[in-house]
């Protein structure tokens, strides 16, 4: 199977309780062929500096920072300018990648060219067997709906591909 480059863009601000175990589990991925750039929107605490010392050293890291504060939008568009992958994932600070997702992602995504994006399934931080959604959708108005299975109790319900904009 071809690997095609994946660009993991993970926004961050003053998440330096977090940022280090995100970026950890971005570059702990088993898919092979990736790169992680990390946009600090003008955070005020340590987490860019602890991410860099950290990291700094694997060519897959690269760590933007914004002088002043973006805002969300900014940070992803600065960070999708930057990527080159056939492929970006889009991801925040106080995310856990496992190690598969990368891979399995890209698999749906090669398998079906009329796909435009794949998500995988957003398990709770803080309690792993919640589902947060399975497939995040916005409203007319660009406000976050409640996805898919949110606030489920993981029992591998969802752990076969499936549309998840099925029903506006």
């Amino acid at each position: 199977m071809d690997n095609p480059l994946v660009s993991v863009v993970m926004s961050n601000w003053n998440s330096e309780a977090y940022i280090e175990g995100a970026v950890e589990s971005v570059l702990c991925s088993s898919y092979p062929n990736l790169e992680l750039i990390v946009v600090d929107d003008c955070s005020s605490d340590n987490g860019p500096a602890r991410a860099r010392a950290k990291f700094g050293k694997d060519q897959r890291f690269r760590l933007l920072v914004n002088e002043t504060n973006q805002g969300l939008t900014k940070v992803f568009n600065r960070g999708w300018s930057e990527a080159q992958g056939k492929y970006v994932v889009i991801m925040h600070s106080d995310a856990r990648v496992h190690p598969d997702c990368l891979g399995h992602l890209v698999h749906a995504m090669e398998a079906d060219l009329t796909l435009g994006a794949a998500q995988g399934k957003i398990l709770s931080l803080d309690k792993p067997t919640i589902i947060q959604s399975i497939g995040h959708t916005i409203d007319y108005f660009g406000v976050p709906m409640p996805g898919k299975g949110s606030g489920e109790e993981d029992h591998n319900q969802y752990d076969t591909p499936s549309e998840t904009f099925d029903g506006w």
